[in-house]
C-alpha cells in the first residue's frame, strides 16, 4: 500500500510540472488564439470616451430669478408687499438700476411756491399719491411731476389714470432724466408668479416683470 500511495503521489506530481512547463511556453500567439471571438475587439472612439466621462460632475442649471421693476422708494413700498404675496416663502431681495426716462407727466409750473403747495394739497386730496415739486432753476421750475416713464405707452396710460382722477391739468411731454430705482428680485419663483404680477400693471406702469436665469448676487 505504501508503494502504490508514493507512485500516486509521484505521478500528480508530474503532472503539475508538466502543467507548469507548458503554461510557461505558450507563446503569445497561443494565448490570443484562446480568446473568444479576438476580431471582434476594437479600440473605442474619442466620441465614445467622451460620452462614457460618467465620474465629469454636471454642470449645474442655473436658478431662475424674476425681476419686477424698476422703481422709485415710494413705489417699491407698495409694490413689495404684492410681491411677497406670491413668493411662497422664497426671500425677495432688490438690486438697483439707474434708468434713464424719456417722459413725463406733470402739472405746469405755478405761480409760485405757496400756490404750488396749495396745488400738491389739492392732488392729494385727490388721491394722487406721488409728485414732487420741480425746484430746480429752468423753464419747469415749481412744476408738480406726477410720474416719469420710458416709454410714451406707459405715460400715456399713466396720464389716462390722472385725468379720471380729476387731475384736469394733468399732461404729458418728454423729459430726459436719469433717476437711481430699484428692481425687486425674486429666484426660483412660483409658476404662477409672472402672470400674477401682470394684474397690477395699472398700478404700476412704468414696471415689468420678466423671468431669465440669476445674473450674479441681487443686493440686500
Amino acid at each position: 500500500m505504501k508503494a502504490l500511495a508514493l507512485l500516486l503521489l509521484l505521478a500528480n506530481l508530474g503532472l503539475f510540472a508538466y502543467l507548469q512547463i507548458d503554461r510557461l511556453g505558450a507563446s503569445e500567439a497561443d494565448r490570443l488564439s484562446q480568446q473568444v471571438q479576438p476580431e471582434k475587439l476594437k479600440p473605442f472612439t474619442a466620441a465614445q470616451v467622451k460620452a462614457m466621462a460618467l465620474d465629469k460632475p454636471a454642470t449645474p442649471a442655473l436658478a431662475s430669478c424674476l425681476e419686477w421693476g424698476p422703481f422709485s422708494e415710494a413705489e417699491r413700498t407698495r409694490a413689495q408687499p404684492l410681491l411677497e404675496g406670491l413668493a411662497s416663502g422664497r426671500g425677495i431681495t432688490s438690486k438697483p438700476v439707474e434708468v434713464t426716462t424719456a417722459y413725463w407727466v406733470f402739472v405746469p409750473p405755478q405761480a409760485n411756491k405757496t400756490a404750488a403747495e396749495k396745488k400738491m394739497a389739492e392732488l392729494k386730496a385727490l388721491g394722487v399719491t406721488e409728485m414732487y415739486l420741480v425746484q430746480d432753476q429752468g423753464p419747469q421750475r415749481l412744476a408738480i411731476s406726477l410720474g416719469l416713464f420710458r416709454s410714451e405707452e406707459a405715460a400715456n396710460s399713466y396720464l389716462a389714470g390722472m385725468l379720471q382722477l380729476g387731475v384736469k391739468t394733468a399732461k404729458l411731454a418728454p423729459r430726459t432724466q436719469t433717476l437711481s430705482q430699484t428692481l425687486l428680485v425674486l429666484r426660483d419663483p412660483p409658476a404662477e408668479a409672472l402672470a400674477r404680477l401682470a394684474e397690477f400693471k395699472n398700478d404700476f406702469p412704468g414696471a415689468e416683470a420678466k423671468q431669465a436665469a440669476c445674473n450674479g448676487k441681487a443686493g440686500a
